[in-house]
């Protein structure tokens, strides 16, 4: 994302990356924060070092919800396909944000039909293309807001806990009522056997 910048900011200056949230602690007790500085160095040597803030620190469920709310257009710009889950997508799906993303397994399955723009792995340019469309044309980006935002409400903690209780309703329905009894193992004996001689 930091190296599609100059390009976004060729065409749109007032454009601000924020990149929330501390290095993991395990990968800091191993590595220090040495990611996080290269990210600094690469934005600082491409000249776009005043339109990204880090804000560097551990985000609260409620304040990793407020940033992304703030957002024009969400970004996860993850390299590897097998990236499993992202939080900060679900939060951005929720919200009915503008998403761009690479086809990691999880922003695949959730950014189909239009809810998202899908970039390849590593494409600086890709990037900076899906950022300027959005920007330039707010018809399709608030298209795709509502798409994200519809799909996002069976997603909402209100909308699975409900589901949740259906599924308590049926489990507990289901277990009262009687269990078949089985055919006893004498007379499955005797069956399996009459039916392997008349065969």
């Amino acid at each position: 994302m930091i190296q599609a910048l100059p390009r976004i900011l060729s065409q749109r200056s007032d454009v601000v990356y924020i990149i929330a949230g501390a290095t993991h602690p395990h990968a800091r007790r191993r590595e220090g924060d040495r990611y996080q500085a290269q990210l600094q160095d690469l934005a600082k040597e491409l000249g776009v070092a005043q339109n990204v803030v880090f804000y560097n620190r551990f985000a609260s469920p409620q304040e990793m919800a407020a940033l992304v709310g703030s957002a024009d257009i969400y970004v996860t710009p993850y390299r590897y396909e097998t990236q499993a889950v992202s939080g900060t997508l679900a939060y951005a799906l929720g919200a009915g944000k503008a998403i761009i993303s690479t086809p990691y397994w999880h922003a695949a399955e959730l950014l189909g039909n239009g809810r998202g723009i899908l970039v390849p792995f590593q494409d600086p340019a890709a990037i900076a293309a899906a950022a300027i469309e959005l920007l330039d044309n707010d018809a399709p980006r608030e298209a795709m807001r509502e798409r994200a935002y519809l799909y996002a409400r069976h997603m909402v903690w209100g909308q699975v806990a409900q589901s949740y209780m259906r599924i308590f309703v049926r489990a507990c329905a289901n277990r009262l009522q009687p269990i078949p009894v089985a055919p006893s193992i004498q007379s499955a004996e005797k069956s399996s056997a009459s039916l392997f001689m008349n065969a």
